[in-house]
C-alpha cells in the first residue's frame, strides 16, 4: 500500500505469526553446551497463543514475569554470595510484577534496581554474573518473544537491551537469538534501518560458524527466516522489489531441501507484489496477487485452524487488494486531483464501490478476529478498526464509521 491508498498493514517480523526464533532451531549446532542448549532454545512462553482476550493475555504475561523474577532473584543471591557480600539472602525477597511498576518498565529492574539501591550497591561484576545464568538468560529471551506477540514493545526493548551484552559475550546461539529479537524490536519501533544492520550482523555471525553443508541442509530454517525478515524490513523501507527478491530467496532455500512454498510464502509474495503493482498502477497484477493471497488464506485456515491472529492478518491483505483496486478505479475515472482533494470522501464510481464493498467484508472479518483474540483496544484491533472506518467512509456510511474511528 502507499500513503495515498489503502491503509498499510503493521510491519511484522517472523514472530508476529508465532515464529520469531525459528532461526535458532536451524543454528542449534552453534550452541556450545548441551546443558545450556535447552535454555537457549526455550520458547514455551513465546509459543503461547495469547488469543483469549486482553485480560487473560495480561494474566499470562504477569505469570511469566513472576517466574523470571524468581529465577533472577535466585541467581542474584548466588552471585552476591560468591562475591562475599553480606545479606545475599535478601536478594530473593520482594513482591511480584503485579506490584507498583518498576523503573523503565523493565521486568529485570524489579530485582536489579532494589539491589543496586542498597548500601554498597550492586557491582557491575555481580550484576553481569547474575544475568549470565542460562536459566535467567533463556527465560529473559523467551519473555521478549511473549512481549512482542502482545505488542509490549517497550517492555521487550528494555529486556533485550539489558541482556544483549551478556549474549554477545556468550556468542553462538545465544547471540543469534538475541539479535533476532533485537531486530524484531527495532522493526516494531519503526527503526527499520537499524533492524537491517542487526540482521546483517546476524547473517555474518551465522555464516562464520557453519559449514557449507550446514548452511544448505542443517540450517535451512535459519536462512529462510533471515531472508524473510530482511524482506519485511526492506518492504517497510519502501524498497519493495528488493523485499520480494529476499522472499523469493527464502523460498529457494526451502526448495533446495525439497520443501514447497508455504501459505506464509504465498502471503508474503502476494501482498508485496500487490503493493508494487499499486505504485505502478497495474490493476491486473493486483488481481493476480490477490488470488495468491487468497490461496494463502485458505491454506492457512486448513493448516493452522487455531491461529486466528494470523488469519486476521491475511484477511486484511486480501481486503487491501480490493481497496487498492477501488482506489485505482477512482483515479482512472475521476482524476488524481479530484481524488487527492477529498481522499476520504464517498466514491462516485460504481465500479470502485464494488471493490470497496469487497474490501469492507474482508476488513470486518479481520477486525472481528482481532477483537476476539486480542481485545478491543490492542494495536492490531485498532488498526483494523481504522481500515473498516476508512472503507465505510468511501462507501458514504459516515455515521457507521464513527464507532470504528473512536476505537482506532
Amino acid at each position: 500500500s502507499s500513503a495515498a491508498a489503502a491503509p498499510a498493514p503493521t510491519p511484522m517480523m517472523a514472530g508476529g505469526g508465532g515464529a520469531e526464533v525459528a532461526a535458532a532451531h536451524g543454528a542449534i549446532s552453534l550452541c556450545t553446551s548441551v546443558v545450556e542448549r535447552g535454555w537457549a532454545l526455550k520458547r514455551d512462553w513465546t509459543d503461547t497463543d495469547f488469543q483469549e482476550g486482553f485480560e487473560r493475555n495480561r494474566e499470562r504475561l504477569q505469570a511469566f514475569e513472576d517466574e523470571l523474577i524468581a529465577r533472577l532473584r535466585r541467581s542474584c543471591a548466588r552471585a552476591i554470595d560468591a562475591e562475599g557480600v553480606e545479606g545475599a539472602g535478601g536478594a530473593e525477597e520482594g513482591g511480584s510484577s503485579g506490584s507498583a511498576a518498576p523503573p523503565l518498565d523493565n521486568v529485570l529492574a524489579w530485582v536489579l534496581g532494589p539491589l543496586a539501591a542498597r548500601p554498597g550497591g550492586l557491582s557491575d561484576e555481580t550484576r553481569a554474573a547474575a544475568l549470565d545464568d542460562s536459566e535467567v538468560l533463556g527465560s529473559a529471551l523467551d519473555i521478549v518473544g511473549a512481549y512482542l506477540k502482545n505488542y509490549e514493545v517497550d517492555r521487550a526493548a528494555a529486556v533485550i537491551d539489558t541482556v544483549l551484552p551478556v549474549c554477545r559475550a556468550r556468542g553462538g546461539l545465544w547471540l543469534l537469538k538475541a539479535l533476532n529479537h533485537l531486530a524484531t524490536v527495532r522493526m516494531k519501533q519503526a527503526r527499520s534501518a537499524e533492524a537491517l544492520v542487526v540482521l546483517r550482523e546476524m547473517e555474518a555471525a551465522a555464516a562464520s560458524g557453519l559449514t557449507d553443508r550446514q548452511r544448505k541442509l542443517d540450517a535451512w530454517e535459519f536462512w529462510e527466516t533471515l531472508y524473510r525478515n530482511c524482506g519485511w524490513i526492506l518492504s517497510s523501507m519502501d524498497r519493495t522489489q528488493e523485499a520480494i527478491d529476499y522472499i523469493e530467496k527464502a523460498v529457494e532455500v526451502k526448495e533446495e531441501v525439497g520443501k514447497t512454498a508455504s501459505w506464509f510464502d504465498l502471503w508474503d509474495i502476494g501482498r508485496m507484489k500487490a503493493a508494487l503493482a499499486l505504485k505502478s498502477r497495474e490493476p491486473s497484477t493486483i488481481r493476480e496477487s490477490q488470488a495468491v493471497v487468497t490461496k494463502a488464506l485458505w491454506l492457512h485456515r486448513d493448516e493452522e485452524p487455531s491461529d486466528l491472529v494470523m488469519r486476521a492478518k491475511i484477511w486484511h491483505s486480501v481486503g487491501e487488494c480490493s481497496f487498492a483496486l477501488g482506489h485505482l478505479v477512482e483515479r482512472a475515472e475521476l482524476g488524481d486531483a479530484a481524488c487527492s482533494a477529498e481522499p476520504n470522501g464517498a466514491t462516485r464510481s460504481d465500479e470502485a464501490r464494488t471493490h470497496f464493498k469487497k474490501a469492507l467484508k474482508c476488513f470486518r472479518e479481520s477486525h472481528k478476529l482481532f477483537k476476539t483474540t486480542e481485545g478491543a483496544h490492542n494495536p492490531l484491533t485498532g488498526g483494523e478498526a481504522q481500515a473498516v472506518a476508512w472503507t465505510l467512509m468511501k462507501l458514504g456510511a459516515v455515521e457507521e464509521s464513527k464507532p470504528f474511528l473512536l476505537d482506532a
